[in-house]
């Protein structure tokens, strides 16, 4: 937020993050003036960044807590400096940077960056001295491009009548509460969810898909945020239930299912639908496997991300991850689009979080 010259201002660190910063570290944007901004930086406990470097901008940082490492080279003078409440460091221009937190608690710091941040496209992924372990803003980037072609690929790579089912089945539950979604896309099913909730907090990892969602979605009880499903800004129990489809293969399973177990209340509702290829057999496979690659082909004209959409699961995986994350399953039902055998099936699954 700047500020002009002349004026103050003041604010206290805010509650929620303000988005996800290109080595994917939580951002929560503070003050600025005419000549820089100020941050508060956030990655949480164990994690590596993404290695980065800055096109214009230099940064100051102060470590407020936590442990861990910061890696910088420019040129030929490289270095990894300690960081613990207290280190003060510089960020030169050009310099390429990586985190880890080593520490049981998120490495956290504030940040001055001079000149303010101007924007997409200022910080540029580099190779680093350590494998990341975030997720990259590949898949963010990705989604938005192709979030105008989304509905219709995505039918024909699945089956034509197939999301429309899963929205027919949600149609039939009670009241839900107070619902956050994930993977929200282009609100294909918050309306469906508006309609059964006290409030829906519909979210997405790509700011584009969000922002067609926006145009189609005017329920007076739909909040729209972006949101990393893996690691959400929400605080412990913040809801009754909580709602995801054809989700879980573009993360990792069982870190969200872990993240979704956090977020809701004791005795909150998970409801998902799972896309489950390993169902089909023989050339029916083999079909649906030529019909994704040739439709997100031709449909997105977009190289995706490596490795998007690799962590496919059964349904007996899905019950496994399900039951070791804590939840008890109340129900699974398989939906598919009959027109066509090599169709894929998704297993819609409504499970409780067990305990407290």
């Amino acid at each position: 937020m700047s500020v002009r010259p002349s004026e103050f201002a003041a604010m206290p660190i805010p509650a929620e993050r303000s988005a996800v910063a290109p080595d994917g570290s939580d951002v929560r944007v503070l003050l600025g003036l005419a000549g820089g901004g100020m941050a508060h930086f956030e990655l949480a406990a164990g994690e590596t960044s993404i290695a980065v470097t800055h096109r214009t901008v230099e940064e100051i940082w102060l470590i407020l807590s936590g442990r861990g490492e910061m890696w910088r080279r420019q040129g030929d003078r490289e270095e990894v400096v300690s960081l613990e409440r207290g280190v003060c460091l510089t960020i030169p221009v050009g310099t390429h940077f990586q985190l880890r937190s080593l520490g049981r608690e998120a490495l956290a710091a504030v940040g001055v960056t001079m000149p303010p941040w101007p924007g997409e496209g200022e910080a540029v992924v580099v190779a680093g001295k350590w494998r990341p372990t975030v997720s990259a803003n590949e898949q963010r980037d990705f989604w938005s491009q192709v979030a105008q072609s989304y509905d219709r690929v995505v039918d024909l790579q699945i089956g034509p009548g197939t999301r429309g089912r899963v929205r027919e089945r949600l149609a039939q539950e009670g009241r839900l509460g107070n619902v956050a979604e994930f993977g929200c896309g282009t609100g294909y099913y918050t309306e469906i969810l508006a309609s059964h909730s006290a409030a829906v907090v519909a979210t997405d990892l790509s700011p584009g898909m969000l922002d067609l969602a926006r145009e189609r979605i005017y329920a007076a009880n739909v909040t729209f945020q972006t949101e990393d499903v893996e690691r959400t800004s929400f605080a412990a129990g913040s809801f009754d239930g909580v709602f995801m489809s054809l989700v879980l293969h573009f993360t990792e399973p069982e870190k969200t299912l872990l993240e979704m177990r956090r977020i809701l209340k004791p005795g909150g509702t998970l409801i998902l639908s799972n896309l489950d290829p390993g169902a089909l057999r023989g050339l029916d496979r083999l079909r649906c496997s030529v019909r994704i690659v040739y439709q997100g082909v031709t449909g997105y004209r977009r190289r995706p991300p490596r490795r998007l959409g690799a962590n496919v699961l059964t349904e007996a995986r899905l019950r496994e991850l399900l039951a070791k994350a804590g939840f008890e399953i109340l129900a699974c039902e398989t939906l598919r689009d009959p027109s066509r055998s090599s169709y894929i099936p998704l297993e819609y699954v409504k499970a409780a979080k067990r305990g407290a």
